[in-house]
């Protein structure tokens, strides 16, 4: 009945909208209710099903006059679009952002739900401590507007926060489930349980804490069902394969391939790119496990890193993983972690800042396939990347290649790309100006060598 809709413009979809249903006064209740039925179709499973539902709350947004409730729909199907993995968080948070603030500042009524979307999406990407000040201001938000079912999934997203501040501790973890199961009193808020359930069971993989990971694994498992709960489920499966494949990579590997073939049929691009990330780390753990002597490559003179092994293109760390590595490569492979600290949570306490580094360091060893033995290590007060024979860096083949005074003429300007993406960081941009005077003085010789000669 609804399908229709979609196709007409406007005006006719709210004349159709109301012939079909009598009782709807106006237009305004027409474009409402298009958006209620396009909402339900793309929270539901279904090849197709999101699609049609964006397009039907899109439709309705042409329908509904009210400027700043456009506005905050569409900073919903933004949200949804990362909650329901068509899209990566990365891509839609700062518009997200733009639009939540932008009603705050109206004293909207839908400021406080924008805002706590806001914090559950910077949670997903690893932004705590942004996602700590969302939920303040979500808070604030809620109790001005009396939107207090906004505020409750925040309580289990700050638990999840005290977490990663305190990753050995057992009273924020039993915070956290005792949080999400408040969450099944209410309908509206029942789908969270399920979400972030699975959410902090793969966060707990990435930290190596397989068995609270499996704890939360069945705790989702536990969901009860509704019309969404195929859709939310895809998160839960992923976490099942990834701690099957701890105890039986094959089966492991097997399931990450089905639910990444799902994923491409329900249209769910952001799964899919994150199981391929999923798939590589099982690679990499499989070759480390193995006998092979493959070198693992680290390629810094780009604007953005890039990890080579066997030939293969592994998926690069990123954040603050990502920034550790370009710290640890311009320190020549050692830092005190007091200077880590500084530069990756400048001003932050030092005592949050070392459990952090913690999980940062997991995150490190797991994108780069060593264990605890390998390349990158914690002892007494430091941290240190070896170079070797199982690792190796195009920018210290390049400081070595000055070191022995090689031919480096025909090197291009590549200390103007080196660390690109944190180009701002004291270190690294020191570090940046250093190499290119070491490369300029090496040019220089070589060039009064060959005018000599």
């Amino acid at each position: 009945v609804v399908a229709p809709l979609v196709e007409l413009s406007p005006e006719e979809a709210s004349a159709t909208a109301r012939s079909l249903w009598p009782d709807l006064p106006d237009r305004i209740a027409a474009g409402e209710l298009l958006r209620f039925l396009g909402q339900g179709a793309m929270l539901s499973a279904g090849p197709g099903m999101f699609a049609s539902g964006r397009q039907m709350v899109r439709s309705a947004m042409r329908i509904l006059e009210d400027e700043q409730s456009v506005r905050s729909q569409q900073g919903w199907l933004l949200y949804i679009e990362a909650l329901m993995l068509v899209e990566e968080p990365s891509k839609v948070v700062l518009r997200v952002r733009t639009i939540a603030i932008e009603l705050w500042r109206a004293r909207h009524s839908d400021a406080p739900l924008r805002l706590s979307e806001l914090a559950i999406l910077e949670f997903f990407l690893g932004w705590y401590d942004r996602s700590r000040s969302t939920i303040e201001l979500a808070r604030e938000a809620s109790a001005e507007t009396g939107n207090d079912l906004a505020a409750l999934p925040l309580i289990a997203l700050e638990c999840a926060l005290d977490v990663i501040d305190a990753p050995g501790s057992p009273e924020p973890i039993e915070a956290f489930e005792h949080a999400i199961f408040e969450l099944l009193d209410h309908d509206y808020l029942a789908v969270f349980h399920q979400v972030f359930a699975a959410e902090f069971g793969l966060l707990q993989i990435h930290l190596g804490n397989t068995a609270v990971a499996s704890h939360f694994a069945a705790v989702a498992d536990q969901s009860p069902n509704n019309f969404m709960s195929a859709s939310f489920s895809l998160r839960r499966r992923r976490l099942n394969a990834l701690l099957l494949n701890e105890h039986d990579r094959a089966r492991g590997r097997a399931d990450l391939v089905e639910l990444r073939s799902l994923a491409v049929e329900l249209d769910r691009p952001a799964l899919a790119s994150q199981i391929d990330g999923d798939l590589a780390d099982v690679f990499v753990t499989e070759e480390s496990d193995g006998d092979t002597t493959e070198t693992l490559h680290i390629v810094a003179l780009a604007p953005a890193f890039s990890i080579w092994r066997g030939g293969f293109e592994l998926p690069a760390p990123s954040g603050y993983t990502a920034k550790l590595l370009a710290l640890l490569i311009a320190s020549s492979g050692i830092v005190t972690i007091d200077v880590a600290l500084e530069a990756l949570w400048p001003n932050a306490d030092p005592r949050v800042s070392r459990n952090r580094l913690h999980g940062v360091l997991l995150r490190l060893r797991r994108a780069l396939g060593f264990g605890p033995d390998g390349p990158v290590t914690c002892r007494d007060e430091l941290i240190r990347l070896e170079a070797g024979p199982t690792l190796s860096c195009d920018v210290w083949d390049l400081e070595a290649a000055i070191d022995s005074e090689e031919d480096i003429v025909n090197i291009g300007d590549v200390a103007d790309v080196l660390f690109e993406q944190f180009r701002y960081d004291d270190r690294v941009s020191i570090y940046r100006d250093d190499l290119r005077r070491r490369i300029n003085r090496a040019r220089s010789a070589a060039d009064f060598e060959t005018t000599t000669n």
